[in-house]
C-alpha cells in the first residue's frame, strides 16, 4: 500500500507540470498510468469485462500478492480466475466479483506451514487452491479444480470413485503438450502419482469436477510449468485427510504418506 501511495503522489505531481494534463513524459493517461480522478472514487465492485484505472491496480495488486491477473487496466478471464483464486484462499463466497471490502485483504501475504522443502507445490482440496512456494515464500495461488467424488469406469472397465489421490508425493514424469487419455485431453501434464497429474484444462469450474488430476486453466499451466520440473515435492490434502503436521527445524515430523 505504501508503494501505491507513493505512485499516487509521485503522479499528481507529474500532472500537476503538466499543463495538458494528458501525457507525462510519453505516457497516456488511462493507459500507461492510472488517471488520478478516476482513482479518487473507489467503485463498489469490479467484476468481469469492467476496464478503467482502479482494473489496473487491481490487475497490479493481485499479480503482486501472487495472484494470475490480466495485464493492463481490464478484468478478462485471467482476473477473474485470479479473483477466484483469492477468494477461495481467503475462504470467501467465490463469486469472482472483488469488493470494495476485499481490498485490505490484498495487503496480506498468503502463508503456509513451515516444511523441509524450501521449493515445493501445495494442492489444497478443501479450499481448491494450488499454491506454488519457492525458497519458503508463496509466489502463486492458482485455483483448481478436482475428483468429484463420483463413479466412472477406469481403462480396464471397472467402477472407479473420482478422487484426487491425498499425500506427499514428488512430479514423477511429464508431457510437454497435449496428452490424449481414455478420459479426455490434458495440457501439458506433471505428473504425481501414476495417471494423476497437474494439467491444464479449457474446463475448471469453482468445484470438484474432474477424475481425480487437478485441473488448472491453461494459461496458468504455461506458467506452472516455468516453475515445475520433476522431483518437485507435491503435498495434497484437506478433502479427507488433514494438512500434514507442523514442523519445526528442531522437530521435522515423519514423512507423510
Amino acid at each position: 500500500m505504501t508503494a501505491f501511495i507513493t505512485i499516487l503522489l509521485a503522479l499528481s505531481v507529474s500532472l500537476a507540470g503538466s499543463p495538458e494534463g494528458a501525457e507525462v513524459a510519453g505516457a497516456e493517461i488511462g493507459t500507461d498510468i492510472p488517471d488520478l480522478t478516476s482513482l479518487r472514487q473507489r467503485p463498489v465492485e469490479i467484476s468481469y469485462k469492467d476496464a478503467g484505472s482502479w482494473t489496473q491496480v487491481l490487475n497490479q495488486r493481485l499479480t503482486e500478492a501472487g495472484f494470475h491477473a490480466d495485464d493492463g487496466n481490464t478484468f478478462g478471464r485471467r482476473t477473474r480466475h485470479a479473483v477466484y483464486a483469492f477468494q477461495k484462499h481467503h475462504e470467501l463466497e467465490v463469486t469472482g466479483v472483488f469488493t470494495e471490502e476485499m481490498w485490505d485483504l490484498l495487503e496480506t501475504t498468503p502463508e503456509l506451514t513451515w516444511r523441509r522443502e524450501a521449493d515445493r507445490v501445495e494442492v489444497d482440496l478443501k479450499k481448491q487452491v494450488l499454491y506454488l512456494i519457492e525458497d519458503r515464500e508463496v509466489e502463486l495461488v492458482i485455483p483448481i479444480s478436482s475428483g468429484n467424488g463420483g463413479t466412472y469406469l477406469n481403462k480396464a472397465g471397472n467402477p472407479t470413485r473420482a478422487r484426487t489421490p491425498e499425500g506427499k508425493f514428488d512430479f514423477q514424469w511429464q508431457a510437454n503438450g497435449i496428452r490424449i487419455s481414455y478420459l479426455g485431453e490434458l495440457y501439458r501434464p506433471f505428473y504425481f502419482s501414476g495417471g494423476y497429474a497437474i494439467h491444464g484444462s479449457p474446463s475448471v469450474p469453482n468445484y470438484p469436477a474432474s477424475h481425480g488430476c487437478v485441473r488448472v486453466t491453461n494459461w496458468d499451466m504455461d506458467l506452472l510449468r516455468e516453475h515445475f520440473e520433476l522431483g518437485l515435492a507435491v503435498y495434497v490434502y484437506g478433502k479427507y485427510t488433514e494438512p500434514p503436521p507442523r514442523e519445526s527445524i528442531e522437530y521435522p515430523t515423519p514423512e507423510y504418506i
